[in-house]
């Protein structure tokens, strides 16, 4: 199959790109691949071994006052759908899935559209948009269990909406070795009695970190470290977030690494406690398969990556009576950190595996592709065919 990627996102890093990547390691083997976004993108920034004729510059402008840029990327789009003949265009926000919509109108050859929905935001009430799901797309994909029912909601039939979960490479996300985390905790200033916690999800306050961090402040015990790995704070955000709590010394933000993996090898719980905007969480898993126990809040679909007690924490969005709970609990039963650890990371290997993740995504274009030899248009508004 000829395959088209598109993400809208400008900024480096994010879910989105690892997302497309992911699927584009593996599927690359089996189809011919191309992915369109902005000059900017992170895809661009993070995948210098991605050929270049793969890769195809294109803005995303959505708005009225950009109609200009709309029109003219838009005939860009359509000009490379045209020139390729794409057999699947896999869209993955809102602004990509406009363009695509507007720059397929009309086509002869019009390859089937597939559109994954990445964050928690409720679906627009807008019936242009509800329809663009509706008629003029063959398959959605939802990365957790809790967001099919927005779709269904608006009127997308069940057979037409996948639970595909993101997957990491779990090769790649492993456990260092003992001597390994060692060395890196000493380089990084931590001793070995530390209590660390550790997230690799970013550093915007919707990641909840700072929730974690006025925990660790009611904690009597100083031998808590806490890393974030993401863009580096502004000073009021530090102020008001790490300052206040007289935590400046415990909480390192070594900003944002191509390779977080050293970080996570040197923590003893990996935590994501978002408040908004996240869904399942790359970060949470990756850093569950090597083999870091997670403490989760009960945000989206956060709670589906974890079986409490077992291989991770559920708390309340910022809880933290309860984050302080679970920290006092880690340092009495440091013990048992290791076990829940490696409880994570067999739950990764068995459930999180990119592999699979890449044959459920390529089994909906499979089928998407199929329906439209056969039927020759989307067919996700009501009853589907047979």
């Amino acid at each position: 199959m000829k395959i088209l990627y598109t993400n809208f996102h400008t900024e480096p890093g994010g879910g989105h790109a690892t997302y497309i990547l992911s699927l584009y390691g593996e599927l690359r083997k089996r189809h011919q691949i191309h992915i369109a976004v902005p000059q900017s993108c992170a895809l661009e920034l993070r995948a210098p071994n991605i050929p270049p004729e793969v890769l195809h510059g294109l803005e995303y402008p959505g708005k009225l006052k950009e109609l200009p840029r709309i029109v003219v990327n838009g005939l860009k789009l359509r000009a490379l759908i045209q020139q390729n003949q794409y057999d699947v265009i896999h869209v993955n926000g809102s602004p990509d899935h406009r363009l695509v919509f507007l720059a397929t109108m009309g086509l002869r050859h019009k390859p089937a559209i597939v559109y994954t929905k990445h964050n928690s935001f409720p679906l627009s009430r807008n019936r242009l948009s509800q329809n663009r799901y509706r008629l003029h797309t063959d398959h959605i994909i939802v990365v957790c269990g809790r967001q099919k029912g927005m779709f269904e909601d608006v009127g997308v039939h069940e057979k037409h909406i996948s639970v595909i979960k993101n997957g990491v490479d779990t090769a790649y996300f492993s456990p260092y070795s003992a001597q390994q985390r060692s060395e890196i905790r000493t380089r990084l200033g931590l001793a070995e009695n530390d209590l660390v916690l550790v997230s690799v999800a970013g550093t915007a306050l919707h990641k909840g970190w700072q929730y974690l961090v006025e925990a660790a402040s009611r904690v009597l015990s100083k031998n808590i470290k806490i890393i974030v790995v993401g863009d580096t704070p502004g000073k009021d955000v530090q102020a008001r977030h790490v300052a206040a709590f007289n935590m400046t010394e415990r909480v390192i933000f070594p900003g944002p690494m191509a390779d977080v993996r050293p970080y996570i090898a040197a923590g003893d719980i990996g935590f994501v406690l978002s408040n908004a905007v996240e869904t399942i969480s790359f970060a949470c898993r990756e850093m569950m398969a090597m083999g870091k126990p997670a403490l989760v809040s009960n945000f989206a679909c956060l709670p589906e990556n974890v079986v409490p007690s077992k291989s991770g924490w559920v708390v309340e969005v910022g809880d933290v009576a309860a984050i302080r709970d679970v920290i006092e609990w880690a340092l009495d039963h440091r013990g048992q950190l290791c076990a829940m650890g490696e409880t994570a990371r067999l739950q990764a290997v068995n459930e999180f595996g990119v592999a699979q993740f890449a044959r459920e995504t390529e089994s909906v274009y499979e089928e998407v592709v199929a329906k439209r030899r056969k039927f020759g248009a989307p067919t996700c508004a009501g009853n589907p065919p047979n």
